[in-house]
This record gives structure tokens, sequence and C-alpha cells, in this order.
């Protein structure tokens, strides 16, 4: 048996978490294998600001979460805790107003003008709705109907023009190495 009869594996870790200092951000349960795959993140201060997950946060978890699984009689094959990534799920309305004014890629259950998949601004975030800002139209999703949210990183680097002597410039402006090969 995976998860004990009784137990609620959801707010067994999410206490756990919050009793650390951490946020529950999406917990995954597999059924082969009984993979057990939590994603934690520092929840944000007053000014909207958190701090990064090191490596030294994750283990503490995974330390807690083992014996708290232990006493409560969860079975699990393996344990997996880390941060949630630069593509972070956005799941409560919490989430959506902290990363309000970032890029997000939402999915929607039922489509909207033909339409399941926005990339857009998080603009705002009430208990019911969040907007997002799609090609200059803010549009007003209701929580009920979004399948999924992510975050979209930034770190598509836009190629740099030629320079005038017609040489490739690289990310960083240096010329980039070229590969000749010499018969």
């Amino acid at each position: 048996m995976f998860v004990a009869q009784g137990t609620n594996i959801q707010q067994l870790i999410e206490s756990t978490a919050i009793g650390l200092g951490y946020e529950l951000v999406d917990l995954e349960l597999g059924s082969r294998g009984r993979l057990l795959r939590i994603f934690i993140d520092r929840p944000a201060d007053e000014a909207g600001a958190a701090g990064r997950v090191t490596l030294d946060d994750c283990q503490r978890m995974t330390r807690q979460v083992q014996r708290v699984l232990e006493v409560e009689g969860v079975e699990y094959d393996r344990l997996e805790v880390s941060s949630p990534g630069l593509d972070r799920v956005l799941k409560k309305p919490a989430d959506f107003r902290r990363f309000s004014g970032a890029t997000a890629e939402v999915r929607v259950r039922v489509p909207l003008d033909g339409r399941r998949r926005f990339v857009g601004v998080v603009r705002a975030a009430s208990d019911a709705a969040v907007e997002l800002e799609v090609e200059g139209a803010v549009l007003s999703l209701a929580y009920v109907n979004i399948d999924r949210a992510r975050l979209v990183p930034d770190l598509i680097k836009r190629p740099t023009a030629p320079s005038s002597s017609g040489k490739a410039r690289g990310a960083r402006g240096k010329i980039s190495p070229r590969v000749v090969k010499t018969p």
C-alpha cells in the first residue's frame, strides 16, 4: 500500500514543510515504483521576495519527511525533494499573486476563443480567477477552468545583429569561435 489507510499524504507533507519554514509547491505520487516527488520553495516575505531553495534545504526536508512517513506507516520506494525550478507550477491564487508581473503559460480545460494554451503576463489574481495579459488583451481565466499553469523562464537569448565586420557575436558580445577545416 502506497499510502497508509486514512492518511492524507498531501496534508502530511504540507504540514511538515510549513513546520520547517517551507512552502509545498507540488506533490507527485507515482503509482509504479511508488515514487513520491516533493517540490518545496521558500515563502515570500512581506516585500514579496523569496530566497532560493538550496541543497541543504532539500536534504533537511528529506530527512524530516522520511521520519514522518515512517511514523505514519506510509510505504514508498523512492523519495525526491527539490526546488520547483524556473518553470514553477502555479496552482493557488497566492501563487499567481506572488508572481504578478511574471510570464506564465496557462492551459485551460474548456477552450476560450478556440484556444486552450495562453502565454502572457500575470496581471492580477482574485480568489476566483487570474488576469493574464495576452497579446495586448487582458483575459480573466477562472481557476476551475485552469488545467495547469507554469512560469515561463526568461532564458531565451535573442540573437544579436551581426557586427559591421560580418562576424557573429555571442551572448556576451564576443566574437564566436569558428571551426576551420584544413586539407
